[in-house]
């Protein structure tokens, strides 16, 4: 039985339909039956050529692109809003509430103009605003060099102060301990200071040490007054020694608003540096 037969037998026939007739209204169940049933229905394949859109067709001016709106980043936008007024829309100083118009170009001057020169409440503000100074007054060089240079209170030769200067020039430039031990090094402080008297490097290395222990109690005492702290972790393998090293590094600022930095504390960390040992690693800095 073919297709158009069923069709044409459910619509002229009131007997019961056969088995196969059953399962086409199951699966076709909306079905104009009056319809010329030689035509083929539609489907993906046999859709016609008229009503098939050719994407290689659409010209390029009817196709839409939504562009993102430019990121204000003028300093102005910080200090103006936009209110809505009755002789329309106008930039508010927030600060003197001194209203200024909307310039179609988006030109910021007018307002730019009005922060520096204007606005006596912005000007009030930034001159009692604590501002933060990157550059400390002084080096640590400048701290040391206070008074006669080598001089103990008599005016004479300190040989403890030169040691004390010699420990921080080898820990500053990384000499080895053995340089204080040449005859070139000798040479050199006898020509400076003939008063100099020439150390070994176990005396140098113990004041080392000594200069170590006494800016770790001074860091201390500093970090007293310190309410909030920045950490900083950098690791990395010595190429020489095949040793991992962690240093931890503290940013604050003191009391006068100067940006202080100093190193915590320099470990050895060995492999694998996972997340957790560099943790324990930190937290042991701390406690110390």
């Amino acid at each position: 039985m073919s297709y158009s037969t069923s069709l044409e037998s459910l619509g002229d026939s009131q007997s019961p339909p056969k088995d196969g007739e059953k399962c086409l209204n199951v699966l076709n169940p909306i079905i104009d039956l009056n319809a010329n049933t030689n035509e083929e229905p539609l489907t993906n394949e046999s859709t016609p050529a008229n009503e098939v859109v050719n994407e290689e067709n659409i010209e390029s001016s009817d196709i839409v692109i939504q562009k993102s709106k430019r990121k204000k980043t003028s300093l102005v936008w910080d200090h103006f809003k936009k209110v809505e007024l009755k002789n329309g829309k106008k930039w508010q100083c927030i600060h003197c509430k001194i209203n200024y118009s909307v310039v179609d170009s988006g030109s910021t001057s007018h307002l730019m103009r009005h922060l520096k020169q204007t606005c006596h409440v912005y000007k009030k503000l930034v001159a009692q605003q604590q501002k933060l100074n990157f550059q400390p007054a002084k080096s640590k060089i400048d701290e040391k060099l206070y008074g006669p240079l080598l001089m103990n209170s008599e005016g004479k030769y300190d040989h403890e102060r030169q040691r004390e200067a010699t420990a921080h020039w080898i820990m500053m430039h990384e000499h080895a301990f053995s340089i204080v031990e040449k005859e070139g090094f000798h040479f050199m402080m006898k020509c400076s200071n003939i008063s100099y008297e020439k150390i070994s490097r176990k005396t140098l290395k113990n004041d080392c040490i000594a200069v170590y222990e006494d800016e770790r109690k001074k860091l201390k005492s500093t970090l007293r007054t310190v309410n909030k702290i920045c950490l900083t972790t950098d690791l990395w393998k010595s190429q020489n020694q095949k040793i991992e090293y962690m240093v931890l590094t503290g940013h604050f600022i003191d009391v006068d608003w100067v940006l202080q930095k100093r190193i915590l504390s320099f470990v050895h960390v060995p492999p694998p540096r996972c997340g957790v040992d560099i943790a324990d690693a930190i937290f042991k800095c701390l406690k110390d």
